[in-house]
């Protein structure tokens, strides 16, 4: 049985420094991902759009409006080119303002528009940064512990006690060990 003979050998144990450092490291990992979330979902699309200047949405909307209308008057005989050249100079004033707004085409600005807002709550924000900057610091303070090293012949028992798994009574009830059925 190889585990057992990992686990009677001292040096094949993590520390305790080593399991708090684990410990501390999964809490900041965990924060950071929930931060990263709360904060991608408050950025969503439609907040970006919110943050816009009305004056351009109405400005994208009027464009596209005229748009539609001369791209059928640029279709006809007479009167089409006038039509081609007004279209021009509108695609160019409406990416200018795509620019401003942060999108690129008016199909992701009505996707933005019609998007349902997402509404982060800011306490649970600020919960979120405070959780993930006490995670940071604790990780911090426990990868700066220093701990004294074990020397080779000194005696293992002392510790044992932080270390030890319980040889007790109810050592029977937390041993798991499940042996392979025959086949």
């Amino acid at each position: 049985m190889a585990h057992d003979d990992d686990l009677d050998n001292p040096s094949a144990k993590p520390s305790w420094q080593e399991r708090e450092t684990n410990l501390a490291l999964l809490r900041l990992a965990n924060a950071r991902a929930n931060l990263a979330g709360l904060e991608e979902q408050a950025a969503g699309p439609a907040a970006a759009f919110a943050d816009a200047d009305p004056a351009d949405l109405a400005l994208v909307e009027s464009i596209e409006a005229e748009l539609a209308t001369l791209r059928v008057k640029a279709g006809a005989r007479f009167g089409g080119g006038a039509a081609r050249d007004r279209i021009v100079d509108l695609e160019f004033k409406q990416r200018l303002a795509f620019e401003r707004i942060g999108i690129t085409s008016f199909e992701q600005y009505v996707e933005r528009r019609d998007a349902p807002p997402v509404v982060i709550d800011a306490d649970v924000l600020a919960f979120a940064r405070r959780e993930f900057e006490d995670a940071q610091q604790a990780f911090l303070d426990i990868s700066s512990l220093e701990m004294p090293e074990r020397e080779v012949g000194q005696d293992d028992h002392a510790f044992d006690e932080l270390d030890a798994d319980d040889d007790g009574e109810d050592a029977e009830i937390i041993n798991l060990n499940v042996k392979p059925a025959a086949s």
